[in-house]
């Protein structure tokens, strides 16, 4: 046997491990990590189900506080604080539930919007609810909601951030 033969039979020899460690590596992996793209894309469809659930319940509850003159829409809002029958008490109670149920499907920050509309929704105001505050919080969560599915990448608003 030359040199030049013993040098391609273990070149091939080499070549042939690597490609049976290759499809060892495939068999073993691949089905985990089909599995885990799998759990992602289920957590992620059920986490746009989550938030078209609770903005379409946000756009209720802001579509009704428009309708409202601003004083009714002051008393109602006071009512609801004060734990009396209010107009916003079932879009409320709907909208709590909802975030209730998808409470750990749903990213921190926009835990945290939900929860800053509704406590504004739930707290009494010395100087009275406004409604554009209302408003104002809702649009915190539809930021932050942007911000954890980054949509800003794909859909930009147009805003120049470097002003604020």
């Amino acid at each position: 046997m030359t040199v030049t033969t013993s040098v391609a039979a273990v070149g091939l020899l080499a070549i042939g491990a690597s490609l049976a460690a290759a499809v060892f590596w495939l068999y073993d992996r691949a089905p985990t990590f089909a599995r885990e793209q799998v759990k992602t894309h289920h957590l992620t469809a059920e986490r746009l189900r989550a938030y078209r659930e609770i903005m379409d319940l946000v756009v209720s509850v802001n579509r009704h506080g428009v309708e409202l003159s601003e004083r009714h829409f002051e008393d109602q809002m006071e009512r609801l604080a004060m734990g009396n029958e209010s107009d916003f008490e079932e879009p409320y109670e709907e909208l709590t539930a909802t975030y209730q149920t998808y409470y750990y499907v749903i990213e921190p920050g926009v835990r945290e919007a939900i929860s800053d509309y509704l406590d504004y929704l739930k707290t009494y105001h010395d100087g009275g609810a406004e409604v554009g505050k209302l408003l104002s919080k809702s649009g915190g969560i539809v930021a932050a909601m942007r911000e954890e599915l980054e949509l800003e990448s794909i859909f930009p608003t147009g805003r120049d951030d470097s002003s604020e």
